[in-house]
């Protein structure tokens, strides 16, 4: 792989160059010198465009470089030096620039590749320093999702890359605009122009800067895995490396804190139903106490357990398992962990339909797969199509994911949707399907819900069907989330499990039980109440100047795109560029907690959860409109 070097480690996964091995620590190296000398390619036509081929985004590079840099090495300056494809390597090992891209060798496959390399250093930096997050070193940057490498073993050609996704060309859409969107865009945009005989080409920006001292300078080395300059030093594991705790989770937990400081704050921002779970689960988890029903259960589930996740599949989805094929897990979110890390071998690709639950990809990650993000735009209603399905697909995939309807946008799956990717998905049977069905009874306006694994039969034997009682029965609290599948998969999954959690609550299954196989219209009733907070908050969006709401189909939430308050300046003079801008001046000064659509892949959108009272939304929708109407 052509990624970026650092002198004397590697600053992605790939091995290092044996001759830069012995060398002295990059960060050690940049601290003596006081310095740190980063290449640029100035000359390549994939550069260019990967680029942006214009200054201003070659010195936003600039800028975010000495971003990163203050927080590692605070004293150090920043210096970029042009460099070719034929010197990167020598240039790396020599010790001359200690952050290049290479190796790479003159021909058009490698020239996308190492185009695609910085693509992916700069946009990611770039969504980490827009999203304000807890950038420590560059070796956080290794490991995130990405789409899948041209040039890798299996052969792939370059031009399959471009293939992934056709999206509309960057230049006319608000930045920063997510990674995995610039990626694809900016390489078929280069394949096209090239073609056209029309390629200009790129000057590399040089600059030198003073660093300011940062707040706290962290000693990690600029490579996963080297050795710590300070001894004894927590040094983090590789594969949790690039990660950080859920950025709605870090929303949410802010916007409480502020609500406990005495600020009138409205958090939109919670995955979770603002019901009671139901009386009488409640009181079928008070029996079971009673009856002193307090110790463990089978590791995946008690018998009684495993038989009312049956007769919910059956009653519901038409799904018929033995006991062998159901698995429960400690929230669904267990579920799917336990089936990538039972599954993932290094390297294999996880196909995950953009936007998506950020945790998704951050699963994939920890258990060695890759996420390969294909972007699915509000034009086609959020949804992947077969066309980019198949697109998308390799030799190394291993796994789609589809969650209907979906958090963060609210799109459902109808039959008519499925189909189309259900016969991709037969024509490649080394591609397992998961269905994420987590909120199958909060869908709207009357629609029927729809599973792969019913709708096509021919797939059950290499389809796992997730679910759990969180949403539908408000139970969040309670983590209980189950599945159906293939029995040799299942009992790969337990394996894991024995190894983590083992059995989940048995109070919770009690309660469980109860949910799946006690009255059920309490369920209709809320997702009518959601219907009518859904129909009320897409109304309010869409009378707001600058923002436009689609109408979801399930879930409770809506994804609204803010594109039209991009470019424009708040009362306090701040220019807004980002819907990570535009949401921190809702929470600021409105005092709205909202999640950006940048952590679901997806900009520039920010999702709304109505799971709150219709005060609570009625008074947030008046402060986002008030908000957008102050705007300059």
């Amino acid at each position: 792989m052509a990624f970026f070097w650092c002198a004397g480690a590697a600053a992605q996964t790939s091995a290092p160059p044996a001759a830069a091995s012995a060398q002295q620590p990059t960060l050690e190296k940049i601290k003596a010198a006081g310095k740190v000398v980063l290449g640029v390619r100035e000359a390549s036509p994939p550069m260019a465009y990967a680029l942006g081929a214009n200054e201003k985004f070659v010195g936003y590079h600039v800028e975010l470089c000495e971003r990163v840099m203050k927080e590692i090495a605070p004293q150090a300056r920043l210096e970029y030096m042009a460099i070719t494809a034929q010197n990167t390597l020598a240039l790396v090992q020599n010790g001359t620039v200690d952050i290049g891209c290479g190796p790479t060798t003159n021909n058009t496959a490698r020239q996308q590749q190492v185009a695609f390399a910085v693509t992916t250093y700069v946009s990611e930096v770039r969504m980490a320093v827009s999203a304000d997050s807890d950038l420590n070193s560059v070796n956080q940057l290794g490991g995130r999702g990405r789409l899948a490498d041209p040039a890798d073993a299996d052969g792939r050609a370059g031009k399959d890359l471009r293939q992934v996704v056709h999206q509309p060309d960057p230049a006319t859409q608000p930045e920063p605009e997510p990674a995995h969107e610039r990626h694809a865009a900016a390489i078929d945009r280069s394949a096209q122009r090239q073609a056209a005989g029309g390629v200009p080409q790129v000057t590399a920006t040089t600059a030198a800067t003073s660093a300011t001292t940062a707040n706290t300078a962290m000693d990690t080395p600029l490579a996963t895995g080297a050795a710590t300059a300070t001894a004894g030093a927590f040094v983090p594991a590789q594969r949790i490396a690039a990660l950080g705790v859920s950025p709605i989770l870090r929303i949410t937990d802010h916007a409480n804190a502020l609500k406990r400081s005495g600020r009138p704050v409205i958090v939109l921002g919670a995955g979770e139903p603002d019901f009671d779970t139901p009386d009488h689960i409640v009181e079928a988890a008070r029996k079971a106490l009673a009856r002193g029903e307090t110790r463990y259960t089978v590791l995946d589930g008690s018998p009684a357990m495993k038989d009312a996740v049956r007769e919910k599949f059956r009653r519901d989805n038409g799904l018929h398992f033995a006991r062998e094929e159901i698995t429960l897990g400690t929230g669904a979110k267990q579920v799917l962990y336990n089936a990538f890390m039972a599954t993932l071998n290094p390297g294999d690709e996880v196909i995950l339909p953009a936007p998506y639950w950020s945790s998704y990809a951050d699963v994939v990650t920890i258990a060695g797969g890759v996420p390969v993000t294909v972007p699915c735009t509000e034009a086609d209603g959020f949804r992947l199509t077969a066309a980019a399905l198949e697109a998308a697909i390799t030799p190394r995939t291993r796994w789609l994911l589809l969650n209907s309807p979906s958090n963060p946008t609210g799109a459902a799956y109808g039959a008519a949707q499925l189909r189309p990717l259900l016969d991709v998905l037969l024509r490649h049977p080394q591609v397992w399907l998961m269905s994420d069905d987590i909120y199958e009874h909060i869908l709207y306006d009357g629609a029927p819900f729809a599973t792969p694994a019913a709708l096509e039969p021919r797939l059950q034997g290499r389809c796992l069907t997730v679910n759990g009682v969180s949403k539908a029965y408000a139970m969040t609290g309670w983590r209980i989330g189950f599945a159906g599948g293939p029995r040799e998969l299942i009992a790969a999954m337990a394996v894991v499990q024995s190894q983590c959690t083992s059995c989940p609550s048995s109070i919770s299954q009690a309660a469980a039980i109860e949910a799946l196989t006690g009255p059920q219209a309490i369920v209709a009733e809320r997702c009518a109440d959601f219907q009518a907070r859904r129909d009320f908050v897409v109304q309010a969006l869409n009378q707001t100047p600058g923002l436009h709401c689609r109408m979801p189909e399930g879930a409770f939430y809506t994804y609204a795109s803010c594109a039209g308050t991009l470019g424009r300046t708040t009362p306090g003079g701040v220019l807004l560029k980002t819907d990570v801008d535009f949401c921190k001046y809702l929470l600021a000064e409105y005092e709205v907690a909202v999640v950006p659509g940048t952590y679901f892949g997806l900009a520039p959108y920010f999702r709304v959860s109505y799971a709150t009272s219709m005060a609570h939304l009625r008074e947030a929708c008046q402060r986002i409109q008030a908000a957008c109407a102050a705007l300059r």
